[in-house]
């Protein structure tokens, strides 16, 4: 389900109590489970549900970091995928 390394990487940043969001293009069901397991509060999957519209990772993120007050220079993103270079 999720590499090793990363793993023990997002176990690190969760114990220096840094801010930890998965977003994802998996359905939100599916997200919402594996958010759950890694005890990550903030999750972002894709909504199937006939009329949400639901917005990219970046826009979701830039819209994260506003109300949370954080400079985006404090933000740090992992991807596994092209499609995430406009989050990146």
């Amino acid at each position: 389900l999720l590499n090793k390394k990363v793993f023990v990487y997002l176990k690190k940043l969760q114990k220096a109590k840094v801010r930890t969001l998965l977003l994802s293009s998996s359905p939100d069901f599916l997200v919402r489970a594996v958010a759950k397991m890694l005890k990550i509060p903030t999750w972002k999957g894709i909504s199937y549900k006939k009329g949400v519209e639901s917005l990219g990772k970046r826009e979701f993120l830039e819209a994260y970091i506003k109300k949370e007050g954080i400079p985006s220079k404090d933000v740090l993103a992992m991807a596994d995928s092209l499609i995430d270079l406009p989050l990146l």
